[in-house]
């Protein structure tokens, strides 16, 4: 499955972003899991209290599919590439006027003093950039050594076999599944196969 082209675009307007000379970027932590809310609701604040000094909120994430074992159903969700992290770029240095505001919201923890470096951006960077070329979606990791799964298409559908490994970067898995009463390795994609209960 391909990236989504909401994803896209806002990766490239990411890197846009991050090439830009003259910003000031700092690292904003957050609660993990509420990276995307907080970035919102800085922009809603920003725009309510008529700053131009924040100019961008970089809430890198990737699309990670996740298939429910109960369910068996689908879902797409949006996994930030610095859990716990977002980073702001501002026209002139953090103010304490700009920290006090922030704290309004909610599942915010602290803006970082420190500017980042170059080489802090090149490596955010860098980081974004890897996700932009890869074209497929990753999957969350619902599979587990020695799970007992079910083919469900392709030359060995409905056969049954057992998880050796996962390899989340290509989207595999690797399974002993017996055919014709003899244990044969295969791999498969994960979108192909679901677990089962013995």
């Amino acid at each position: 499955m391909n990236k989504s082209e909401e994803l896209k675009k806002n990766i490239k307007k990411d890197l846009e972003v991050l090439e830009k000379e003259n910003l000031n970027w700092y690292t904003v932590q957050v609660y993990n899991g509420s990276e995307l809310a907080v970035k919102k609701q800085m922009l809603e604040l920003a725009d309510n209290i008529y700053t131009d000094n924040l100019v961008y909120v970089l809430c890198p994430y990737e699309e990670i599919i996740s298939i429910s074992n109960v369910k068996k159903q689908k879902s797409i969700l949006k996994k930030a590439l610095f859990p716990g992290y977002i980073f702001i770029a501002l026209k002139t240095p953090l103010t304490n006027e700009l920290k006090i505001i922030f704290r309004q919201i909610p599942k915010y923890s602290q803006v970082l003093d420190a500017k980042l470096t170059t080489n802090d951006i090149k490596k955010i960077h860098n980081n974004i950039q890897k996700v932009f070329k890869s074209q497929t979606i990753k999957y969350k990791k619902d599979f587990q050594k020695n799970d007992k799964v079910l083919i469900l298409s392709g030359p060995f559908e409905n056969f049954k076999g057992n998880v050796d490994k996962i390899d989340h970067e290509n989207n595999k898995a690797y399974l002993n599944v017996n055919i014709f009463g003899r244990e044969t390795p295969i791999d498969i994609g994960m979108d192909q196969i679901k677990v089962i209960e013995d």
